[in-house]
């Protein structure tokens, strides 16, 4: 059901740099420096009869405290992120859809996306913090283990309730 997706994070500090390649998705502020990481999953279309019940992204803790807390919005532009998206050509973010709240030291933060992956097609999201001098460091796609995931849960009629349905970036 899941395709391989993309990540990055932009830099208001260093607008013209990708970090496409980086082993961790960054998003908070230090100092004058605003990043936000950008997440794009693709999502097939579910087996006949299937419909999507619900769908949440979970971000692994890479180093350091995570802030108090972290904002997910949708993103419209669904362009490529890993190998052009720097801070200057970064897409808009929209609407907020859902806010967490970490303990600093959590191993990983979840965010519960259902109201917005419904079926088949791409999703960008992107992660920030207003917390002043606090940034969340999290694993990439880079990395060797904990990269971002997306879990798809989806019902198939009589078949119950399917859970499981990974997309790993």
């Amino acid at each position: 059901m899941c395709a391989r997706a993309e990540d990055t994070y932009s830099s208001s500090a260093r607008p013209t740099y990708n970090f496409g390649a980086s082993p961790t998705v960054v998003a908070g502020r230090q100092g004058g420096d605003q990043m936000i990481g950008f997440l794009k999953f693709k999502v097939a279309t579910p087996a006949s009869g299937a419909t999507v019940k619900g769908a949440k992204v979970t971000l692994t803790r890479d180093s350091g405290n995570l802030p108090g807390t972290l904002t997910l919005n949708r993103v419209a532009d669904t362009a490529s992120l890993e190998k052009s998206l720097s801070g200057r050509t970064a897409p808009k973010l929209g609407t907020a859809v859902v806010t967490a709240k970490p303990a600093a030291t959590a191993d990983a933060v979840t965010f519960d996306v259902s109201s917005v992956v419904t079926g088949a097609g791409t999703y960008t999201f992107a992660v920030s913090s207003a917390v002043v001098n606090t940034t969340a460091r999290f694993r990439s796609a880079e990395a060797s283990a904990g990269q971002p995931a997306l879990d798809v849960t989806v019902f198939a009629g009589d078949a119950g309730t399917l859970t499981g349905w990974t997309l790993t970036v």
